[in-house]
């Protein structure tokens, strides 16, 4: 049986940057099979950054995936947040957080990650204090 999970939005919580945005894409792979990537085009990224602060200040903090990232899989897939500093030199690229899809294992929606792997709680609430330095995002699905 095949398992849709939809990335359908991405929100930034808290970003890894100290003074910019976060330049981020997703890479997602199904049963081990091909890789899928967001944006689609090999250098393009998604500018994001924390709600902001003052009411005049620029929204960037949801990326609303247009068209939805869709994954399929019998048994799992992986999906990570990369953020890219320099968007010609892989060197720079780093992990914001990844998730696993398991049809043993899954988790709800939306689920938060942070600093390179997925808060685990299946409740995903804020409760736990977090530190200023600490990337955090929340991935919203669908799973049918």
């Amino acid at each position: 049986m095949t398992t849709t999970v939809t990335i359908t939005q991405i929100d930034c919580v808290n970003k890894s940057d100290l003074d910019a945005h976060d330049e981020v894409w997703l890479f997602a792979q199904c049963d081990g099979g091909d890789g899928i990537r967001m944006p689609t085009q090999p250098l393009q990224t998604q500018s994001m950054a924390p709600p902001p602060k003052k009411a005049n200040d620029p929204d960037d903090s949801t990326w609303s995936l247009n068209p939805h990232m869709v994954l399929r899989f019998e048994y799992g897939a992986n999906l990570t947040l990369y953020e890219q500093d320099d968007i010609l030199n892989l060197a720079y690229t780093d992990i914001l957080g990844n998730a696993r899809f398991s049809i043993d294992q899954m988790p709800s929606s939306p689920l938060t990650v942070r600093n390179g792997s997925y808060d685990d709680e299946s409740d995903n609430s804020h409760e736990d204090s977090i530190d200023d330095a600490t990337t955090e995002y929340t991935i919203h699905f669908t799973v049918s």
